[in-house]
């Protein structure tokens, strides 16, 4: 990718709050406009300072951005969470600004504002979590 996205993710993993400072790279919304049954998914990096005060490597960093499940939902198409004929979205579906629990496989990396994000259908969601490193 031409882009280097290694200063998004040290911002975020970094950050006190890592939603804010997601929403600050973000900038205005409005610029994008996901279609059809699409979501687009900022990457979340977790801490590079464990709980336990264990320092991990960079490379940590780089597998956030290839395997990590975990995001913040930026935008949402037009028929996102809603019955398509083919699955029924049962429950509250994620709003924008929750963090989600997708599956990486079904997504499409594309950096957007110097960000690592991820488009993916509606149906890849598995999970809205109160806070990111649940899932770690």
């Amino acid at each position: 990718m031409a882009v280097s996205l290694d200063a998004y993710l040290s911002a975020v993993a970094d950050a006190e709050d890592p939603k804010r400072e997601i929403i600050k790279w973000a900038g205005n919304l409005k610029d994008i406009s996901v279609k059809n049954d699409r979501i687009l998914v900022a990457t979340y990096a977790r801490p590079q300072k464990t709980a336990g005060n264990i320092l991990l490597p960079d490379s940590q960093l780089a597998e956030n951005r290839w395997q990590g499940m975990v995001g913040l939902l930026l935008a949402c198409g037009p028929s996102a969470f809603k019955y398509d004929g083919s699955f029924k979205y049962e429950g509250e579906p994620p709003k924008v600004g929750d963090w989600i629990v997708y599956k990486p496989a079904e997504s499409t990396e594309v950096a957007w504002r110097k960000m690592s994000c991820r488009i993916l259908r509606s149906d890849s969601v598995i999970a809205t979590i109160k806070d990111p490193l649940l899932i770690y």
